[in-house]
């Protein structure tokens, strides 16, 4: 994979690219292993103060009725449970890394991060429960499908806000509107951030692809296109965004039946009721990102 030169001389532009912290990289090392255990995690997670602090206060949120409360990182870790754990750690990791403000004008980065964690979540349920994909790849593809988004607001606000008040008051195609400003959409920019995280090539391909879907993707793909276009379906989409998804039409839906044979007979209702389930955890993992360290 290469990239244009449009996107070569964005990253040009910007000052200082985001770079995923050591203890991230570390973190995710330790759960691939198979020896992996609850001591070894709360023992790295006790190394950075903010994310065991973190960890322990969703812990003893009101999301969970705890009976005691959770006083160390190692009581949290198995209260929450490893899965759980692991999409705090990475989510929180991920949002710091642009860090949100009160009072956006232009771009709302709040309702971007509700619609990158729920996207993740459809995501891994799906992938999880049809046997699609790794549903921890798939949760890391699903948070960071539109991080080309972020990444130009981030560095280019008020070139962004252009692009963001262009699709307010036209509508149509906002990836156009992207390249118009900035000679590339976030899609080819999300692309090049990935290829300098070094991640891997399939998951790189989601966010290259996730709103062109094709009759070769690949399940993962699959999965990133479909789950980004039914958590605007749920409510997390920018007013320019939304359109009604019919299951049955959309191309990325079709893809996924062609991989799971049972992805077809989903109940629609019942699957919306499901990840809406989860939102209230969403709330809280930004809730957390906007306070400050304790």
């Amino acid at each position: 994979m290469t990239t244009s030169p449009a996107v070569e001389r964005l990253l040009a532009r910007m000052k200082r690219l985001p770079v995923l912290s050591s203890f991230v990289l570390r973190f995710q090392h330790l759960l691939s292993s198979p020896n992996c255990n609850t001591g070894q995690i709360a023992e790295l997670l006790s190394e950075d103060p903010v994310v065991t602090g973190r960890i322990i206060r969703l812990a003893n949120s009101p999301l969970f009725h705890r009976y005691k409360e959770v006083t160390s990182v190692r009581e949290a870790v198995v209260f929450l449970g490893l899965e759980q754990v692991r999409e705090v750690v990475l989510s929180l990791s991920i949002i710091s890394l642009f860090p949100l403000k009160a009072g956006e004008k232009c771009f709302d980065t709040h309702l971007f991060w509700h619609h990158s964690l729920s996207s993740a979540h459809i995501a891994r349920h799906l992938a999880g429960a049809y046997s699609l994909a790794s549903p921890e790849e798939a949760y890391t593809a699903g948070l960071l499908h539109d991080i080309g988004k972020i990444l130009l607001n981030h560095f280019f606000p008020e070139e962004y806000g252009k692009v963001v008040q262009k699709a307010l008051q036209m509508g149509g195609n906002y990836l156009a509107y992207e390249r118009e400003v900035f000679g590339a959409d976030h899609c080819e920019v999300g692309e090049a951030l990935a290829l300098k995280w070094a991640l891997p090539r399939e998951l790189t391909a989601t966010l290259r692809f996730h709103h062109n879907p094709s009759p070769e993707m690949s399940p993962l793909v699959a999965l990133v296109g479909f789950s980004n276009l039914f958590s605007k379906q749920i409510g997390f989409a920018f007013p320019w965004e939304f359109r009604p998804l019919i299951f049955s039409s959309d191309p990325f839906w079709r893809r996924l039946c062609q991989h799971g044979e049972d992805v077809a007979t989903i109940d629609e209702e019942l699957f919306t009721f499901q990840i809406e389930d989860v939102v209230p955890r969403i709330r809280e993992i930004i809730a957390m990102s906007m306070k400050g360290d304790d």
